[in-house]
């Protein structure tokens, strides 16, 4: 068993427990068999999941939830990708800065942590903000940064809102800005 290409583990059956993962924290899985005479299989198709939120850090609102974006870079990699679960698709933007993605929580919700999960192409400033209002004239920010450097970005943030939304204002690379997963959890 190989989380995030590094050997975790063995079994002799068909399931295996993998313990001691961080909360909130996305992990990508592969397997490889080995017969009797210790001959060894390809890796398996890796299956990328998604630890939910320790306790207090409240629920995950976002996933599956409708999204949509300022821009998707070249038609592919649409806002919902980012709020599936799932680490092999992504969300990215057109080159450019002052690109965003929105997600809908379906009602006003109390928000106690955002993870931004980064792909190679990131922002080094961004807003992650919240609204309650349909039009979008008006966002109130939870978190703000100038000095992004990618990876995955786990936030505690305080407010309430119906619309979360990630405003990359500043990319780090000539490219836009991307994001495998972006969760918001709380209450």
């Amino acid at each position: 068993m190989l989380r995030n290409g590094v050997a975790v583990g063995t079994t002799t059956g068909t399931a295996y427990t993998d313990t001691g993962l961080a909360a909130a924290t996305a992990y990508s899985y592969t397997v490889r068999a080995r017969d009797v005479a210790g001959n060894a299989s390809a890796a398996s198709a890796a299956l990328a999941v998604s630890t939910t939120a320790g306790s207090g850090d409240g629920t995950l609102l976002s996933q599956g939830r409708s999204a949509w974006a300022s821009s998707s870079e070249n038609g592919a990699n649409s806002p919902g990708q980012a709020v599936d679960g799932d680490r092999s698709t992504r969300w990215s933007s057109a080159f450019q800065d002052n690109q965003w993605i929105n997600v809908d929580l379906g009602a006003r919700r109390t928000l106690t942590r955002v993870v931004l999960d980064w792909e190679a192409a990131y922002a080094r400033g961004y807003r992650v903000q919240v609204s309650d209002d349909p039009a979008f004239g008006t966002w109130t920010d939870l978190y703000s940064t100038t000095t992004g450097d990618g990876g995955t970005d786990t936030l505690d943030v305080s407010g309430s809102g119906r619309y979360v939304r990630v405003l990359g204002q500043t990319r780090a690379t000539p490219y836009g800005v991307s994001l495998y997963e972006f969760q918001v959890y709380g209450r």
